[in-house]
Protein backbone atom coordinates (compact mmCIF):
# COMPACT_ATOMS: atom_id res chain seq x y z
CA UNK A 1 0.00 0.00 0.00
CA UNK A 2 1.27 3.45 -0.86
CA UNK A 3 1.97 5.45 2.31
CA UNK A 4 -0.24 8.23 3.56
CA UNK A 5 1.56 11.37 4.71
CA UNK A 6 0.48 13.55 7.60
CA UNK A 7 1.91 16.28 9.78
CA UNK A 8 1.81 16.12 13.58
CA UNK A 9 2.87 18.74 16.08
CA UNK A 10 5.87 16.70 17.18
CA UNK A 11 8.54 17.49 19.72
CA UNK A 12 12.06 18.28 18.55
CA UNK A 13 12.98 14.60 18.96
CA UNK A 14 9.75 12.60 18.77
CA UNK A 15 9.61 9.08 20.03
CA UNK A 16 7.69 6.52 18.01
CA UNK A 17 6.68 2.92 18.73
CA UNK A 18 4.78 0.29 16.76
CA UNK A 19 2.85 -2.70 18.04
CA UNK A 20 1.50 -5.45 15.83
CA UNK A 21 -1.19 -3.36 14.17
CA UNK A 22 -0.76 0.17 15.51
CA UNK A 23 1.77 2.96 15.95
CA UNK A 24 2.04 5.58 18.68
CA UNK A 25 3.99 8.83 18.65
CA UNK A 26 4.82 11.34 21.37
CA UNK A 27 3.58 14.64 20.00
CA UNK A 28 4.19 15.54 22.87
CA UNK A 29 1.28 13.65 24.48
CA UNK A 30 0.85 10.11 23.16
CA UNK A 31 -1.23 9.70 20.00
CA UNK A 32 -1.95 6.25 18.52
CA UNK A 33 -3.58 5.00 15.32
CA UNK A 34 -4.52 1.55 14.09
CA UNK A 35 -5.93 -0.78 16.74
CA UNK A 36 -3.99 0.76 19.65
CA UNK A 37 -5.36 3.05 22.33
CA UNK A 38 -3.47 5.66 24.33
CA UNK A 39 -4.28 6.97 27.78
CA UNK A 40 -3.48 10.57 28.65
CA UNK A 41 0.29 10.65 29.12
CA UNK A 42 1.69 14.17 29.28
CA UNK A 43 4.85 14.94 27.33
CA UNK A 44 6.16 11.42 26.88
CA UNK A 45 9.78 11.39 25.74
CA UNK A 46 10.32 7.64 25.19
CA UNK A 47 7.95 5.04 23.75
CA UNK A 48 8.20 1.32 23.06
CA UNK A 49 5.59 -1.25 22.05
CA UNK A 50 5.03 -4.83 21.00
CA UNK A 51 1.88 -6.79 20.16
CA UNK A 52 -0.82 -4.93 22.17
CA UNK A 53 1.30 -3.37 24.93
CA UNK A 54 2.92 0.07 25.11
CA UNK A 55 5.19 1.75 27.65
CA UNK A 56 5.87 5.49 27.81
CA UNK A 57 8.43 7.41 29.85
CA UNK A 58 7.72 11.00 30.83
CA UNK A 59 9.71 13.31 33.08
CA UNK A 60 8.41 11.74 36.28
CA UNK A 61 6.62 8.49 35.40
CA UNK A 62 6.78 5.20 33.52
CA UNK A 63 3.33 4.13 32.29
CA UNK A 64 2.44 0.85 30.56
CA UNK A 65 -0.93 -0.15 29.12
CA UNK A 66 -2.57 -2.52 26.66
CA UNK A 67 -3.64 -6.16 26.62
CA UNK A 68 -0.95 -8.44 28.10
CA UNK A 69 -0.75 -12.17 27.44
CA UNK A 70 -0.17 -12.92 31.13
CA UNK A 71 -1.59 -11.35 34.29
CA UNK A 72 -1.20 -7.62 34.76
CA UNK A 73 1.47 -7.40 32.11
CA UNK A 74 4.06 -4.63 32.18
CA UNK A 75 2.03 -2.31 34.39
CA UNK A 76 3.03 -4.43 37.40
CA UNK A 77 6.48 -4.59 39.01
CA UNK A 78 7.80 -1.62 37.04
CA UNK A 79 11.57 -1.03 37.34
CA UNK A 80 13.18 0.85 40.19
CA UNK A 81 15.04 3.14 37.80
CA UNK A 82 14.00 6.78 38.13
CA UNK A 83 11.97 7.78 35.03
CA UNK A 84 14.09 10.92 34.60
CA UNK A 85 17.18 8.68 34.36
CA UNK A 86 15.85 6.24 31.72
CA UNK A 87 17.69 6.69 28.43
CA UNK A 88 16.32 3.71 26.49
CA UNK A 89 13.27 1.46 26.65
CA UNK A 90 12.33 -1.72 24.78
CA UNK A 91 9.09 -3.72 25.06
CA UNK A 92 8.86 -7.39 24.12
CA UNK A 93 6.19 -10.02 24.73
CA UNK A 94 5.22 -9.43 28.38
CA UNK A 95 8.78 -8.34 29.12
CA UNK A 96 10.42 -4.91 28.93
CA UNK A 97 13.93 -3.64 29.58
CA UNK A 98 15.17 -0.15 30.37
CA UNK A 99 18.65 1.39 30.36
CA UNK A 100 19.61 4.38 32.46
CA UNK A 101 21.83 7.32 31.57
CA UNK A 102 24.61 5.55 33.48
CA UNK A 103 23.99 2.27 31.54
CA UNK A 104 22.22 0.44 34.36
CA UNK A 105 19.87 -2.21 32.91
CA UNK A 106 16.67 -3.51 34.46
CA UNK A 107 14.05 -5.87 32.96
CA UNK A 108 10.56 -6.64 34.24
CA UNK A 109 7.28 -8.32 33.30
CA UNK A 110 5.67 -11.79 33.58
CA UNK A 111 8.03 -13.22 30.93
CA UNK A 112 11.21 -11.42 32.04
CA UNK A 113 14.19 -13.83 32.07
CA UNK A 114 16.06 -14.28 35.31
CA UNK A 115 19.66 -13.21 35.73
CA UNK A 116 21.54 -11.46 32.98
CA UNK A 117 23.82 -8.42 33.08
CA UNK A 118 22.82 -5.27 34.93
CA UNK A 119 24.93 -2.95 32.76
CA UNK A 120 24.79 -2.32 29.00
CA UNK A 121 24.94 0.28 26.25
CA UNK A 122 21.70 -0.91 24.61
CA UNK A 123 18.72 -3.16 25.39
CA UNK A 124 16.32 -5.44 23.49
CA UNK A 125 13.44 -7.46 24.96
CA UNK A 126 11.90 -10.56 23.38
CA UNK A 127 9.67 -13.47 24.38
CA UNK A 128 11.23 -14.85 27.55
CA UNK A 129 14.62 -13.40 26.68
CA UNK A 130 16.56 -10.15 26.60
CA UNK A 131 19.81 -8.84 25.15
CA UNK A 132 22.16 -6.02 26.01
CA UNK A 133 24.72 -4.40 23.77
CA UNK A 134 27.80 -4.23 25.94
CA UNK A 135 30.09 -1.21 26.06
CA UNK A 136 32.62 -3.25 24.06
CA UNK A 137 30.10 -3.92 21.26
CA UNK A 138 29.20 -7.53 22.04
CA UNK A 139 25.67 -8.92 22.28
CA UNK A 140 24.94 -10.55 25.63
CA UNK A 141 21.62 -12.43 25.51
CA UNK A 142 19.95 -14.56 28.15
CA UNK A 143 16.71 -16.50 28.52
CA UNK A 144 15.07 -18.54 25.76
CA UNK A 145 15.97 -16.30 22.82
CA UNK A 146 18.15 -16.38 19.70
CA UNK A 147 21.59 -17.93 19.96
CA UNK A 148 24.33 -15.31 19.57
CA UNK A 149 27.88 -16.56 19.21
CA UNK A 150 30.54 -14.89 21.34
CA UNK A 151 32.64 -14.33 18.22
CA UNK A 152 30.00 -12.14 16.57
CA UNK A 153 30.48 -8.39 16.58
CA UNK A 154 31.53 -5.87 17.62
CA UNK A 155 28.26 -4.06 16.94
CA UNK A 156 27.17 -0.42 17.12
CA UNK A 157 23.35 -0.64 16.99
CA UNK A 158 20.84 -3.30 18.08
CA UNK A 159 17.08 -3.82 17.74
CA UNK A 160 14.81 -6.80 18.19
CA UNK A 161 11.36 -8.34 18.21
CA UNK A 162 10.25 -11.31 20.34
CA UNK A 163 11.76 -13.86 17.94
CA UNK A 164 14.79 -12.07 16.49
CA UNK A 165 17.49 -9.53 17.23
CA UNK A 166 19.48 -7.62 14.59
CA UNK A 167 22.72 -5.70 15.13
CA UNK A 168 24.86 -3.56 12.85
CA UNK A 169 28.61 -3.41 12.37
CA UNK A 170 29.52 -0.75 9.84
CA UNK A 171 27.18 -1.34 6.89
CA UNK A 172 26.63 -5.04 7.71
CA UNK A 173 23.50 -6.03 9.66
CA UNK A 174 23.48 -9.49 11.24
CA UNK A 175 20.14 -10.92 12.38
CA UNK A 176 19.80 -13.78 14.85
CA UNK A 177 16.76 -16.02 15.28
CA UNK A 178 16.24 -17.14 11.66
CA UNK A 179 13.30 -14.80 10.98
CA UNK A 180 15.00 -11.89 9.22
CA UNK A 181 17.94 -12.27 6.80
CA UNK A 182 21.29 -10.56 7.20
CA UNK A 183 21.68 -7.46 5.06
CA UNK A 184 24.35 -5.16 3.65
CA UNK A 185 23.30 -1.51 3.80
CA UNK A 186 24.36 1.15 1.31
CA UNK A 187 25.74 3.32 4.14
CA UNK A 188 26.23 3.13 7.89
CA UNK A 189 22.99 3.31 9.90
CA UNK A 190 22.03 5.79 12.60
CA UNK A 191 18.84 3.94 13.57
CA UNK A 192 17.59 0.35 13.31
CA UNK A 193 14.12 -1.15 13.82
CA UNK A 194 12.84 -4.74 13.57
CA UNK A 195 9.27 -5.71 12.63
CA UNK A 196 7.46 -9.03 12.38
CA UNK A 197 9.53 -10.34 9.48
CA UNK A 198 11.28 -7.25 8.15
CA UNK A 199 13.73 -4.64 9.35
CA UNK A 200 14.51 -1.04 8.41
CA UNK A 201 17.44 1.32 8.97
CA UNK A 202 18.07 5.03 8.67
CA UNK A 203 21.30 5.31 6.68
CA UNK A 204 23.92 7.78 5.50
CA UNK A 205 24.25 11.53 5.78
CA UNK A 206 20.94 11.93 3.94
CA UNK A 207 19.25 9.83 6.67
CA UNK A 208 17.27 7.89 4.08
CA UNK A 209 15.45 4.61 4.81
CA UNK A 210 16.35 1.09 3.69
CA UNK A 211 14.23 -1.97 4.52
CA UNK A 212 14.60 -5.69 3.86
CA UNK A 213 12.94 -9.02 4.69
CA UNK A 214 9.31 -9.98 4.17
CA UNK A 215 7.46 -7.53 1.91
CA UNK A 216 4.08 -9.16 1.23
CA UNK A 217 2.24 -5.98 2.23
CA UNK A 218 4.84 -3.43 1.17
CA UNK A 219 6.22 -3.12 4.70
CA UNK A 220 9.78 -3.29 3.38
CA UNK A 221 9.20 -0.85 0.49
CA UNK A 222 9.61 2.67 1.91
CA UNK A 223 8.85 5.78 -0.12
CA UNK A 224 11.66 8.17 -0.96
CA UNK A 225 12.43 9.65 2.46
CA UNK A 226 15.33 11.68 3.78
CA UNK A 227 16.22 13.54 6.98
CA UNK A 228 14.44 10.79 8.97
CA UNK A 229 14.99 10.96 12.70
CA UNK A 230 12.45 8.48 14.09
CA UNK A 231 11.39 5.10 12.65
CA UNK A 232 9.44 2.12 13.97
CA UNK A 233 8.39 -1.20 12.41
CA UNK A 234 5.26 -3.15 13.33
CA UNK A 235 4.22 -6.64 12.29
CA UNK A 236 3.31 -5.68 8.71
CA UNK A 237 3.89 -1.93 8.52
CA UNK A 238 6.50 0.76 9.19
CA UNK A 239 6.29 4.45 10.10
CA UNK A 240 8.92 7.20 10.08
CA UNK A 241 9.15 10.92 10.90
CA UNK A 242 11.51 13.36 9.17
CA UNK A 243 12.98 16.60 10.46
CA UNK A 244 10.15 18.53 8.80
CA UNK A 245 7.76 16.71 11.16
CA UNK A 246 6.24 14.82 8.24
CA UNK A 247 5.00 11.35 9.16
CA UNK A 248 5.02 8.56 6.57
CA UNK A 249 3.65 5.03 7.02
CA UNK A 250 3.72 2.13 4.57
CA UNK A 251 2.69 -1.52 4.50
CA UNK A 252 -0.53 -3.18 5.63
CA UNK A 253 -3.42 -0.87 6.55
CA UNK A 254 -5.93 -3.52 7.63
CA UNK A 255 -6.46 -1.83 11.00
CA UNK A 256 -5.59 1.71 9.91
CA UNK A 257 -1.99 1.33 11.15
CA UNK A 258 -0.66 2.99 7.99
CA UNK A 259 -3.20 5.82 8.09
CA UNK A 260 -2.12 8.25 10.83
CA UNK A 261 -4.41 11.08 11.89
CA UNK A 262 -4.40 14.39 9.98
Amino acid sequence: MFPLLAVLGCTDDPSMASGHYFTCVAAPSVECWGNGEAPTVARARLLSAYLDEVCAVSADSLDCWGFPIEGGGLSEDVPTLEPSQIAELDVGLDVACARSLTNEVECWGPSAPQGGPDVGAGVAAGDGWACVLTTSGALDCWGSGPVVEASDGPFELMAGNPTAVCASSGTAVTCFGGVIPDHELSAEPSALTVGGGHACAVVGEERSVECWGLDDDGQAAPPGLDDVHAISAGALHTCAIDTRETLACWGSDTYGQSSPPD
